[in-house]
């Protein structure tokens, strides 16, 4: 129930998962995991983004590809990709020590995959994984219409990542809203509810990222962001990315419109998910475009989910 403290919420909550390996080491290979048949190993499934600022050249964006295809092909990687003059983007599956290989291999080439928080997944079946690994080349990582030329600077964005535990303990906080980045179909199974006296949620309705933008410029928008600190959270983070970084623009551009400061959860839902097995203050499932398909809390009773996802709806 709603009565519960925020301290209550935060029982079980498992820290160490709420935790970004950027510029840290890969996690090592579970030793619990068990191989079974070698011909068809427990896929360990990755999720990650990088933006690349400034953007690489048309030639650097042509030896991204190539390299990015060789390395997959090295590391018997599978999976699908999204590379931009702006980026990289990728859900992948493969055996746990091929993917931290490949990994490894991207930090290698390229000091900018430091950066990067590689989301590990260990122990998926085997029937879980990609038939093959296809990287396609495109204008944006998330089709904004914001192409190279126009799109807002990541570099320049004021925006606070908050690992899952803080964010958790914000959406408690008075004078705050709580913005969903995704496609209104997504909330419709899943979003987060904050606490009584906590966040405000707000759901732009809008059927695809496209629409954000606009949805954003509107005066009755930034009407109820002005004046409070704004959380925004999506699947995994990087459509808050280019998202926050447009907040930011605009608040740069129109010194009438300011907030309290704008927050994002470092990893997404996903993380926050992995961290809160029991769900926190998440209501229902978190639509995946992986071959998971759907993340719920692992330890929430499938009553209770089943509930949830029906009110939600």
């Amino acid at each position: 129930g709603w009565e519960m403290s925020l301290e209550e919420t935060l029982k079980g909550a498992v820290l160490e998962n709420a935790r970004s390996v950027a510029r840290k080491g890969l996690p090592p290979v579970p030793k619990d995991l068990v191989v079974g048949d070698p011909s068809k190993p427990p896929m360990t499934l990755c999720l990650f983004y990088q933006y690349i600022e400034p953007a690489w050249s048309a030639k650097e964006h042509r030896e991204a590809l190539a390299k990015v295809n060789e390395l997959a092909r090295r590391h018997r990687v599978t999976g699908r990709g999204r590379c931009a003059r702006e980026g990289l983007n990728c859900t992948l599956t493969a055996a746990a020590y091929d993917i931290r290989a490949f990994c490894q291999a991207l930090r290698e080439w390229d000091k900018t995959f430091q950066d990067t928080d590689f989301k590990l997944t260990d122990g998926l079946p085997y029937t879980k994984r990609f038939k093959s690994f296809t990287l396609h080349k495109k204008e944006e990582l998330v089709a904004y219409g914001l192409p190279v030329h126009r799109a807002p600077s990541i570099k320049d964005n004021t925006t606070v990542h908050l690992e899952a535990d803080d964010y958790h303990k914000m959406m408690a906080e008075p004078n705050t809203v709580i913005i969903d980045v995704r496609n209104h179909y997504e909330a419709l199974i899943g979003r987060f509810n904050p606490p009584a006296n906590g966040a405000e949620f707000i759901d732009p309705k809008v059927r695809n990222s496209h629409e954000l933008p606009k949805w954003l410029a509107l005066e009755e928008t930034q009407e109820k962001l002005r004046g409070k600190k704004v959380m925004m959270y999506c699947t995994g983070g990087i459509r808050c990315e280019r998202f926050s970084a447009l907040l930011s623009q605009m608040k740069r551009d129109n010194p009438e419109f300011q907030t309290e400061g704008e927050y994002m959860v470092r990893g997404g839902i996903e993380r926050y998910m992995r961290t809160f097995p029991e769900g926190g203050y998440w209501r229902g499932k978190n639509f995946l475009f992986d071959k998971r398909q759907e993340q719920l809390p692992e330890l929430k009773p499938e009553e209770q989910l089943e509930k949830e996802v029906e009110s939600v709806c």
